[in-house]
């Protein structure tokens, strides 16, 4: 029964992570999937704030950050042990929410709204214990 109830909290997670992965970053209404997101899950006030202004901010997790900047690119560098050798990106990224773990994270997006410009920024967010640490400009390897 407990796997049955595992398996399925998972599938919630993945088809949530899905709808917002296609979540264009360009979209001005927020769609559905980042509605549902903000009402099935205990998001704080200020975290609600920035997704609403398409902005990732320190302290998001993955989903939130997936949420308000749209569709990334990820990079996953060591994972928690409790991952297998070859372990899943999907299922790491999406459950660092409800367990984050010590695995190295990395998404990059790119929009309009994170840096307020007229034209689409690239910009990388960094993940330890599954919440954003670092934010920069460029890419995976411009952390400065």
């Amino acid at each position: 029964m407990r796997k049955l109830v595992a398996t399925l909290w998972l599938h919630r997670i993945l088809v949530i992570f899905f709808i917002l992965l296609a979540h264009s970053s360009v979209c001005f209404a927020a769609p559905a999937g980042v509605t549902e997101y903000l009402k099935t899950n205990k998001v704080k006030p200020e975290i609600i704030k920035a997704i609403e202004n398409k902005k990732v901010i320190l302290g998001m997790c993955t989903m939130d950050a997936i949420a308000a900047a749209g569709r990334p690119l990820y990079k996953i560098g060591k994972t928690d042990p409790k991952w297998p050798k070859s372990f899943n990106p999907i299922q790491v990224i999406s459950s660092q929410c409800s367990s984050p773990d010590s695995s190295e994270i990395w998404l990059k997006f790119s929009n309009f709204s994170q840096y307020e410009t007229s034209e689409s920024v690239m910009f990388t967010v960094k993940f330890t214990k599954g919440r954003v640490t670092k934010i920069w400009k460029g890419s995976f390897d411009d952390e400065g």
